[in-house]
């Protein structure tokens, strides 16, 4: 018997998938959409093969071409762009989706898968230290999806990042309407109002997220430092000596506690912590500035002198952006499928 010509491969590819001989239905099917009389059903039967085995690779390849032969087809554009976004190939799947999106605006399958591209491509940035790039994708999101409490959070994160404190207390304010139990909304509004001098705001935040998860110790170090700056040290040291004993390895509480410990006059033992700060963040200028403050004032200022040239060194260097940034917990970048 002569081989079947490339001409028949459609009709014969078809007649076998809907006869449910996907064996010998797959290779014909996979001839047929290379030729340009092909038909949208061989498209999608060979689509659904692949997706039935799990070959995702090849069901991409053929909801690609899909798109190319079929531009109007929709189906295409939201198996291409979950299968990129799934991969994190973010950029990928918000060009597919995207193009999906201005197409059929407002599309219940197509937005919401959309929106969590960019949560994920937002997410990621965010963990990498490109702020600017976050704050851009979680807006998108937010827009995208407005009561994703969880895209709003990261995104007042990344404004708050890049020192828009205004910007970041608005999206933290919303999520607290939109999701009032929401995991960090109050620390998170805190750390805004924090930033913008509202320190009683801040502290009234700080209780609520301490009374919700009394675990959670970087509330106790922003607490303490809106009660330094309210003058009561008092309690200032009792939260920063709390947070500097349970995160030993985080050099900002120990500069926090350090600081409370010079404002009583305990230098000696802000020496101490303001070394261990030093130790675990050498690049940063705070604490080398404060030590030659203390090394003076308890009457050592050859080492003090040694060490105000090497802070001078560390200011100069010290990245623009340090003072707003929000490092207590990665956020994944889990695009959520």
């Amino acid at each position: 018997m002569l081989a079947a010509q490339p001409s028949d491969d459609c009709a014969a590819g078809m007649r076998l998938g809907r006869a449910g001989d996907l064996a010998g239905a797959e290779p014909r099917l996979a001839a047929c959409i290379k030729l340009t009389t092909s038909t949208i059903e061989a498209f999608l039967l060979l689509a659904g093969i692949y997706q039935g085995s799990d070959r995702t690779a090849k069901l991409e390849q053929v909801a690609l071409k899909g798109i190319r032969r079929f531009p109007t087809e929709k189906r295409f554009y939201l198996t291409a762009g979950t299968l990129a976004g799934r991969d994190r190939r973010f950029d990928e799947a918000i060009r597919i989706l995207g193009n999906a999106h201005r197409r059929w605006p407002g599309d219940p399958r197509i937005q919401p898968v959309l929106a969590s591209s960019h949560f994920g491509s937002g997410t990621a940035a965010l963990d990498r230290g490109d702020n600017e790039r976050a704050a851009a994708d979680l807006l998108r999101a937010a827009e995208l999806a407005p009561a994703d409490a969880e895209a709003l959070i990261n995104l007042g994160r990344a404004q708050h990042n890049l020192l828009h404190y205004e910007a970041a207390l608005a999206t933290f304010n919303r999520v607290a309407e939109l999701q009032p139990s929401a995991p960090l909304v109050r620390f998170h509004r805190a750390l805004a109002h924090y930033s913008l001098g509202h320190l009683d705001a801040a502290i009234a935040d700080l209780n609520a997220q301490i009374e919700a998860d009394p675990s959670y110790w970087p509330a106790y170090m922003i607490r303490g430092l809106a009660h330094l700056g309210n003058g009561d040290d008092t309690a200032a040291v009792a939260d920063l000596e709390r947070a500097a004993d349970k995160m030993p390895d985080n050099a900002l509480a120990q500069f926090s506690f350090a600081r409370a410990l010079v404002r009583m006059d305990k230098l000696p033992d802000a020496e101490s912590k303001l070394k261990a700060a030093l130790r675990l963040d050498a690049e940063d200028p705070g604490p080398a500035n404060l030590l030659v403050t203390v090394l003076n004032r308890l009457g050592r200022p050859d080492e003090a002198r040694a060490l105000a040239k090497t802070a001078a060194g560390l200011a100069q260097r010290r990245r623009w952006a340090a003072p707003g940034e929000i490092r207590f917990e990665d956020v994944g970048g889990t695009a959520r499928r």
